[in-house]
Order: structure tokens, then C-alpha cells, then sequence
């Protein structure tokens, strides 16, 4: 059996997503046929650091003219803060087929061929299809290189969803409602709908040490703590910077 190419492997990647026509339900994680929308999707390329600084225009290339598509509702990009060369997206379109359409433009296909060689050994590129579980409108940023932020993506015990999902979006409310927070994005996977993914932004280090020490923060976090499976890294939040302009 030939050895299938990294571009080949995310060509149907992609086409496997595409087929997917099973959501979850919220609170019992029950699929059913519905239509995702706003349809999330969190994209990872485990880059080089020697390939970073080339790929990173011809990622950006995609995202400035995916922005201006009629279905795209916004694109961001980051990369952790400690350094690991990860470029890591966070796309909002209106619906699946609005995001099936994106991918024929030939700014995208670019990228797709550049993806595997500029991964590093052992990389991957991956995306998670997700909802949101709690949307609330986009609102412009007015210096995201400057904010700070995280993105935590984690899979929660079979029969802690439902409570965790509470949980989660009540924490989302108060978070949302503190001074200085921009963004707190409730997430879960489409496919498998015990992943949660939760993306933060706030306007300053300050403002998140704030919110961290806010009994609404500390009690959620602990509660996490035996909710979890057990993760490979015992951090939660995985700080990240904005590159995406």
C-alpha cells in the first residue's frame, strides 16, 4: 500500500468533513441531522520554526481574502506564547456549505499544497467543526495584537457533559459581563460532542488576572479539574498571541 501524502491525507480530511450531516445535541451530546450555524471551525498547522516565517504570508493570504467572502463571518489567527510554532485558526462561517464554497477558491488551494512542507516532523494540520454554543455578535477589535488570549480545546468525562456545559456557559455569562473581556467563545465539536473548546480574549494581562481571581473563575476551574479526562499536559489555558493581521 502507498504511503498517502500529507496533502492527500487533508484533501479527505476535508471531503470526510464535508460528508458529516450528524450535530450533537448540547445537553445530552445525542446526534441528530441539523444545520450548524454559525459553523466553527479551529484549524492547527504544526509548522517548523525554519518553515514559520514562510508559510505564515501564504496562510495570511487565505485569511485576508477569506474575510472578504459573503460567508465568512470572521477569521482570526494565533500562535501559543510559549513559543511552539503553531499556527492556530479560529474561522466563524455562516454554515457548512458556506465553508464547503471557501474551499474552492484558489487562495485556499494554495495553501492546501503548501501545508506539507512546510509541517514540521511528526506535524499534522488538522481542523475541529464546531458550534457555538452561546453566540454572541462579532465585534471589532481595536488592538488585537496587544490583547491577551487563550485558546483550550478538552474532552469532558461521558457523564460529566451536561453539567459541564452548565457550568460552562454560566461561567461565559460572568465572564462576559466582567470589565475588560472582549471575547468568551463556548464551543463543541461536531462529531464528537464531549470535546469543548473554549476561546478567550481579553483587553490586557490585567483584565484576565482579574477575571482569574474572581471566585466565578477559580470555582469553574476547580470544578474542570474532576469533570476532565485526563489530559496529556496539566495546564488548562494555553495562552496565545494574535498573528493575524
Amino acid at each position: 500500500m502507498k504511503k498517502m501524502t500529507g496533502l492527500k491525507m487533508m484533501v479527505l480530511g476535508l471531503m470526510a468533513a464535508g460528508a458529516m450531516t450528524a450535530t450533537a445535541s448540547a445537553q445530552t451530546g445525542e446526534s441528530q441531522p441539523e444545520k450548524v450555524s454559525p459553523l466553527i471551525v479551529l484549524g492547527t498547522s504544526q509548522v517548523s520554526n525554519a518553515t514559520f516565517g514562510t508559510f505564515l504570508p501564504v496562510l495570511m493570504n487565505d485569511i485576508i481574502h477569506s474575510r472578504d467572502e459573503k460567508n465568512n463571518i470572521s477569521f482570526e489567527l494565533f500562535t501559543p506564547e510559549d513559543g511552539t510554532p503553531d499556527m492556530l485558526s479560529v474561522e466563524r462561517w455562516t454554515d457548512r456549505a458556506g465553508f464547503d464554497a471557501h474551499l474552492a477558491y484558489p487562495y485556499v488551494q494554495t495553501f492546501i499544497e503548501k501545508v506539507p512542507s512546510a509541517l514540521r516532523k511528526g506535524g499534522t494540520q488538522s481542523a475541529l467543526f464546531m458550534r457555538d454554543l452561546s453566540p454572541v455578535p462579532e465585534q471589532a477589535i481595536p488592538s488585537p495584537q496587544t490583547t491577551r488570549n487563550s485558546l483550550t480545546v478538552f474532552m469532558i468525562k461521558p457523564t460529566a457533559l451536561a453539567s459541564v456545559i452548565d457550568a460552562t456557559l454560566k461561567t461565559a455569562e460572568a465572564a462576559r459581563a466582567t470589565h475588560g473581556n472582549l471575547r468568551y467563545d463556548v464551543f463543541q465539536d461536531i462529531s464528537q460532542p464531549r470535546r469543548l473548546a473554549i476561546f478567550q480574549r481579553w483587553v490586557s494581562s490585567d483584565a484576565l488576572e482579574a477575571w482569574n481571581l474572581q471566585d466565578a473563575a477559580k470555582s469553574y476551574e476547580a470544578f474542570l479539574a474532576d469533570s476532565r479526562e485526563t489530559p496529556a499536559s496539566p495546564q488548562l489555558w494555553r495562552p496565545v498571541k494574535d498573528i493575524g493581521r
